[in-house]
């Protein structure tokens, strides 16, 4: 049995998980994978 967590908001969906996740914003340039980490403050990095 594994966690379930709602992919957009990080939202606990079913037990056993009990907090919310850390989700990032993300976008494809170029054909690249870039993540915003919105706890540094920084532009994209990827």
């Amino acid at each position: 049995m594994g966690l379930d967590f709602a992919l957009k908001t990080g939202a606990v969906k079913s037990a056993p998980a009990y907090e919310v996740i850390t989700t990032f914003p993300v976008q494809i340039v170029n054909g690249e994978l870039q993540i915003k980490d919105t706890r540094l403050r920084l532009g994209f990095r990827y």
